[in-house]
């Protein structure tokens, strides 16, 4: 309970600063990893991030965490780009990738599935499926996915609840 407080004060200070410099937060994490505690900021923008932009937000953020001091203990601060295959956290990261092909990690298949194509992946018990976004909305994801009940390459639409969703990340593809 208390690192959900803490994040959420980083959060109110972290906003700001971000939106300013015209950035997206994507996410704020507070971990202990050996001896050591790390701060890490993810930010990103349209085009990307750049080691610049990074060093510009660590800067400001550094002396504004100084000044307001939330963190009672030592440590490292990190500010940078969550990467291309970084989990879709937020509603403005998939307003961000509509019509971008996604791989959705899901719980199971369902009857819906079955019937659709499915790239066949299954990573435990989950099922990983790729389709273009439409939207998220109301908890609901929109995809659309290639067909396999038709010989043609056609596209369906696909409702998937988010509380079947495991992960959602943006497909990488490699020309």
């Amino acid at each position: 309970m208390q690192q959900e407080k803490l994040i959420e004060t980083l959060n109110k200070i972290i906003n700001p600063l971000v939106d300013r410099l015209a950035f997206d937060l994507v996410d704020v994490e507070f971990v202990k990893e050996s001896a050591e505690w790390y701060l890490r900021v993810y930010i990103d923008k349209a085009g990307g991030i750049t080691i610049d932009d990074c060093e510009k937000l660590s800067s400001i953020l550094s002396d504004r965490l100084d000044d307001e001091d939330p963190i009672r203990r030592s440590y490292i601060l990190e500010v940078s780009s969550p990467g291309l295959d970084r989990p879709l956290k937020t509603q403005a990261d998939f307003d961000r990738y509509r019509g971008e092909l996604l791989e959705v990690q899901m719980l199971s298949a369902g009857a819906d599935l079955e019937r659709i194509a499915i790239s066949g992946a299954k990573n435990g018990n989950n099922t990983v499926i790729e389709g273009r976004l439409e939207k998220l909305e109301d908890g609901v994801l929109f995809l659309w996915v290639e067909s396999k009940s038709k010989k043609t390459k056609e596209e369906e639409a696909l409702k998937i609840s988010m509380d079947k969703v495991v992960t959602v990340k943006r497909a990488i593809r490699f020309k």
